[in-house]
């Protein structure tokens, strides 16, 4: 299953990386937004995107909310994606305006596959792909425990793991709605790339990846070993 999904994450890539850049940017016109919700802070002298923090603060109460939702997963695929459709409409904009030279055209695929694999990689683990949703049982518990008052006792966050399968999963919602947003915003405002230059923004990237793909493939295994618990039994 895992091969499959990354064949299928890395071919949407390469697709991606196909497409001209003028018809991204025409494709995802719509979700730049424009200038609506940008406002100048007469004080600092600086642009500030309230949609973007709008969008930021939605993403953040829903991940530490998420198990509360019905159909959390299913909404969240679907928040995901146009959160990363937003970022790589602002991202196209600025990518058409690269060197038409081998080095630009290099930039510009490196920045938008960039982007879309933030997304793709933060869906994927978040939603139990690399993981064989293993936190659907401890995110269950958690709710059954919390309506039944057994996680009154100091002894349950002790002895029970689901309330950091919770954070875990909270963590791995948030942690790529927040990048994508935050460029959005940078993006929005600065009219640039939220780095130095193309190479420290791939080293972010290549983190943030890193980052991503640890905590889906063991980050609840690493809290059952910590608790001595097997996976089934949470």
């Amino acid at each position: 299953m895992d091969w499959l999904t990354w064949m299928v994450i890395v071919g949407i890539a390469v697709l991606l990386s196909l497409v001209p850049i003028k018809d991204l940017r025409k494709a995802t016109s719509i979700f730049t937004f424009k200038k609506f919700g940008i406002r100048k802070k007469k004080r600092w002298n600086a642009l500030i995107d309230d949609l973007g923090n709008f969008f930021l603060l939605i993403s953040f109460v829903f991940c530490c909310v998420y198990w509360l939702v019905p159909y959390y997963r299913q909404i969240f695929a679907v928040w995901i994606m146009f959160t990363m459709i937003c970022a790589l409409s602002r991202s196209a904009i600025i990518t058409s305006k690269y060197p038409r030279d081998w080095k630009g055209k290099t930039s510009a695929i490196i920045v938008n596959t960039g982007l879309y694999l933030v997304g793709a990689i933060g869906l994927a683990g978040a939603v139990g792909v690399f993981n064989n949703s293993m936190f659907l049982s401890g995110v269950a518990r958690f709710t059954h425990d919390l309506e039944s008052g057994s996680i009154q006792s100091y002894m349950y966050f002790l002895t029970n793991p689901s309330i950091f399968y919770v954070l875990l999963e909270g963590l791995l919602m948030f942690i790529p709605l927040m990048f994508l947003w935050n460029n959005f915003k940078y993006m929005r405002t600065e009219r640039m790339i939220r780095a130095a230059n193309v190479v420290t923004f791939t080293i972010k990237l290549l983190l943030l990846y890193a980052l991503l793909v640890t905590l889906s493939y063991y980050g609840f295994d690493f809290i059952n070993m910590i608790y001595c618990v097997d996976a089934k039994a949470v």
